[in-house]
């Protein structure tokens, strides 16, 4: 016995932006924070947190539609794949995908009651960051590359011609909370004199990376 269920949410990000990061191995990696493999064509297979999801991709329309076989490992030897929809249309805030998931084994409900939220849906929010003071030459880039790693954050950072240092950093919002109070401090030796916070948009950075100086 299966069941179905349809789940949707708005995400930051155009419907282009969200299709590539799904069907790109890095991309999807850093989204979800967890290992992907993804062979981006129809027929491929792919594998999503660290092996835990497998299937095949069956149809894709870019930008609007991909259509995968799924199954995790707890599915028994027997349980045929489940099937899931992703469709994605433009909103004013980004893109509005809404999941079908279909063929799914009577009892594992736990997809549906926090899995797909808390994996791939959880709020994300992208904040700019500009931080005077003393931060150049006393190793806040590399401070603020370990500091967004550990966050789970992606984006990057780079000095600035006048002596600031920017940020960007896109991840779920206490992580993003918590940059933002360890920038206000800095690394050993930097004297922070201010942060400058701004709303942004995810660039769909892979990673956190420092950039060449602005």
């Amino acid at each position: 016995m299966t069941y179905d269920f349809k789940l949707s949410c708005t995400l930051p990000g155009s419907p282009e932006a969200v299709y590539d990061s799904w069907l790109d191995s890095a991309k999807h990696s850093a989204m979800t924070g967890a290992g992907a493999k993804i062979v981006k064509r129809v027929g491929g297979a792919y594998s999503a947190w660290d092996g835990y999801i497998t299937g095949k991709t069956v149809e894709l329309i870019p930008g609007k539609r991909i259509v995968q076989s799924w199954r995790t490992t707890e599915f028994a030897g027997d349980d045929p794949d489940s099937t899931i929809i992703v469709e994605l249309a433009p909103t004013k805030s980004g893109a509005r995908l809404t999941l079908t998931h279909s063929g799914v084994p009577k009892g594992q409900t736990s997809y549906e009651k926090g899995g797909w939220q808390d994996n791939y849906f959880a709020p994300m929010k992208t904040v700019r960051l500009r931080i005077t003071g003393r931060v150049q030459g006393v190793g806040y880039r590399a401070w603020a590359i370990r500091r967004a790693a550990g966050l789970g954050l992606r984006g990057w950072v780079h000095n600035r011609g006048d002596g600031a240092v920017e940020l960007l950093a896109t991840g779920d919002e206490d992580a993003v909370a918590a940059m933002i109070e360890a920038a206000r401090q800095g690394p050993p030796g930097a004297h922070v004199g201010g942060v400058e916070i701004a709303d942004d948009e995810d660039d769909n950075s892979v990673g956190f990376v420092a950039q060449p100086t602005e």
